[in-house]
């Protein structure tokens, strides 16, 4: 007799209803989809795979693989929601949940990929600042990973501003009125504060006289009020400096000529 499985959490509630889902999207019933399980030699029965779909089965790490292999997709599109649905919350565990798009990021990090560069985050009305520290940064052989002035027409904005701050290691926001009231300044934040895992270091600059909200406060900000340009420039660059490495065109100190001299 098959012992009764233990009640699912949502994960697994999740993988149950994605193995439905995606089954019935590629024009697959129970009995073929055994059969390539079989082919694969992890056979799962069309009574087991029925259970599975129900909620009464369990899937282990094993089963979960042939059956991603199985129905040509990854793993990860039977753990999360769909990728389409990048706002919807994705509970992974009963005390943890994510957005869809940071889940999708957690879940696709790759410890290779370290970021390098800098994203900048500010409110539109602060423009000005961002292009002042953007071109100090650049400047100082420090890259700006997608400054959004640079994305061509036809961009997708939210996509491309997601895959930036993926890239970067060192995300700055510039703190005012506007960006601690900006809805989409906070997505950003929340983004990238949620990927510590990447290593990813906030540097918070403080760019007009006001009380800094305690999200922002928690963390050891840089303030640029009353600060002249070369002392805002200085500041910036010891701060970016301290996570972030130089991308040099050309070595530090000068080479002697190789050849012959005539």
């Amino acid at each position: 007799m098959e012992k009764k499985v233990d009640a699912l959490g949502p994960t697994g509630r999740r993988v149950a209803e994605r193995l439905g889902q995606i089954r019935r999207e590629r024009n697959l019933t129970q009995g073929q989809l055994s059969q390539r399980l079989a082919a694969l030699e992890r056979p799962i029965a069309v009574a087991a795979l029925s259970k599975i779909e129900q909620g009464s089965r369990r899937v282990d790490a094993d089963d979960l693989v042939a059956l991603a292999l199985a129905m040509d997709v990854t793993p990860n599109e039977l753990l999360l929601a769909t990728s389409a649905r990048q706002d919807e919350a994705v509970q992974l565990t009963p005390a943890r949940s994510m957005e869809g798009a940071e889940a999708w990021q957690w879940a696709t990090y790759d410890p290779n990929e370290d970021g390098r560069g800098v994203f900048i985050s500010y409110a539109q009305q602060d423009q000005k600042w961002a292009h002042w520290i953007a071109w100090h940064l650049e400047e100082a052989g420090l890259p700006v990973e997608g400054p959004p002035w640079t994305f061509p027409p036809g961009t997708n904005w939210d996509s491309e501003t997601q895959r930036s701050i993926r890239s970067s290691r060192c995300f700055v926001a510039l703190l005012s009125e506007a960006y601690v009231s900006s809805e989409w300044a906070h997505r950003e934040w929340t983004l990238a504060a949620a990927g510590g895992f990447r290593r990813r270091r906030l540097l918070p600059l403080r760019i007009e006289n006001f009380n800094v909200p305690l999200q922002f406060a928690k963390y050891r900000y840089v303030d640029l009020v009353a600060r002249s340009s070369e002392q805002a420039s200085d500041d910036l660059l010891r701060a970016v400096r301290s996570v972030v490495s130089e991308r040099r065109t050309t070595p530090p100190i000068r080479p002697e000529f190789p050849g012959t001299s005539l």
